[in-house]
């Protein structure tokens, strides 16, 4: 009599590692627990890209013990009144408010606005956006770099009052 035995999908742990391989067997990650790496087959099944976490992705495992953006690390997830998204874009600390690193006042030109936002990371744009109705917002493209810090720019916007009613607000992402 002959067995044959099936692995749809399997997770191994060898020296501490845990890898996890798809159902035709690939390996399909490697989780070292500070680290984890990626990979990725092309339709012929070789191998075409590794990769290891991304700045979100570590950013998610120091915050909230997870690379997976799911539950609480999810990036929709609301933390103090922020998205995770957002609070990583800008840079807010875990537990920390947000006008650690967004402020807003009135000044003599107008109203200031001012806010970190990631250099490290082009995929993830942080954009200031305004409206004058709540419904169609559009990137206010008059601010200005006025700092840096490792992996972040400081930048300053003056959003004009000559109108009735100006709201805006702070977008992460696409």
């Amino acid at each position: 009599m002959r067995r044959i035995v099936i692995v749809l999908a399997s997770v191994a742990t060898i020296h501490g590692a845990s890898y996890e391989y798809s159902a035709d067997g690939q390996l399909v990650s490697a989780d070292y627990g500070e680290k984890k790496i990626w990979y990725q087959y092309d339709d012929s099944g070789n191998l075409s890209t590794v990769r290891g976490p991304s700045p979100l992705e570590t950013w998610r495992k120091m915050t909230f013990g997870t690379f997976e953006a799911t539950g609480a690390a999810a990036d929709t997830a609301i933390n103090n009144g922020v998205t995770n998204l957002l609070r990583f874009a800008l840079g807010v600390p875990s537990g920390a408010m947000l006008d650690s690193r967004l402020q807003s006042a009135w000044s003599a030109s107008g109203f200031d606005v001012t806010y970190w936002a990631r250099s490290d990371m082009p995929t993830l744009p942080v954009t200031l956006e305004v409206s004058t109705d709540l419904v169609r917002w559009t990137p206010f493209t008059e601010s200005v770099q006025i700092d840096s810090e490792v992996g972040y720019n400081l930048w300053k916007a003056t959003l004009p009052t000559d109108q009735p009613r100006i709201f805006w607000r702070i977008k992460a992402g696409q």
